[in-house]
């Protein structure tokens, strides 16, 4: 049998490339070359003069003519991330090397993070690649290594029970991005922050987002009524839960 030329066409071994991404210094000068081939451009004014600021996990420019901060990640997949560019790196080799796929369970161990977190990882990463390879179409003669058929269900509801699946695993996601602190509260109520951290569509973020402030509301309604149930004033609740006396006043009025 003639040996097959994709198969055996050379690759980037693991050696060669933690020699070439094996330290965050190295992973830096490579996104930011892929960024700014030409060298750094303030996105405000276009000045290509910058400072760098230290103390921040990730390099962040500072543009010596009109002061904006440009972190090196921003606008990127690694946006609201506080995960170091070397484990999204290894992460992007050890998923596209892996023909079979690569499971989370064995990404958690491969990268030594929590499960949550090589799970937004693979799920970017995935979300990522399959909205690049929507850009291209495939022309002439197509070679399939593997094939895997699959059947349309027929079944009734079947795609609204796919959806509230796929719904409750983003809500899993984004509260385990906000415990965790991958991704703040401010970028949380921001549609266009959580859709590109959590790799989804505009939409669905909106609606994650609907869902999380009224389950929160809900919870502070709660707190709030059993403060007043242990006796407490309207002004101390207020106090200890950080709000407004007549946001208070409106929550007992509708209890009663």
């Amino acid at each position: 049998m003639p040996m097959n030329r994709v198969q055996f066409q050379p690759g980037l071994s693991l050696p060669a490339f933690l020699a070439q991404f094996g330290t965050e210094a190295q992973c830096q000068r490579a996104l930011e070359q892929a960024r700014w081939p030409e060298g750094f451009r303030c996105p405000e004014c276009g000045f290509t003069q910058a400072y760098i600021l230290d103390g921040s996990t990730h390099k962040v420019f500072q543009c010596q003519a009109c002061r904006k901060q440009t972190s090196l990640i921003a606008g990127t997949l690694f946006q609201s991330t506080h995960i170091a560019l070397t484990i999204w790196f290894l992460a992007i080799y050890l998923i596209s090397q892996a023909k079979t796929g690569l499971s989370t369970l064995a990404l958690k161990r491969h990268l030594g993070v929590s499960y949550p977190t090589a799970r937004l990882i693979q799920h970017k990463l995935l979300q990522a690649t399959s909205e690049n390879d929507n850009t291209y179409t495939l022309r002439g003669d197509c070679q399939a290594d593997a094939a895997y058929p699959f059947v349309i269900s027929s079944k009734p509801n079947i795609g609204a029970k796919n959806k509230q699946k796929r719904q409750q695993n983003y809500r899993h996601l984004l509260a385990r991005a906000l415990e965790h602190g991958d991704l703040s509260e401010q970028a949380a109520d921001s549609p266009q922050e959580v859709a590109r951290f959590l790799g989804c569509s505009e939409n669905w973020a909106r609606n994650l987002i609907k869902v999380r402030l009224r389950n929160k509301k809900g919870r502070r309604n709660e707190n709030v009524r059993a403060l007043a149930r242990d006796g407490k004033s309207v002004r101390d609740i207020a106090r200890a839960m950080s709000i407004d006396v007549q946001t208070v006043s409106n929550v007992l009025k509708k209890e009663k």
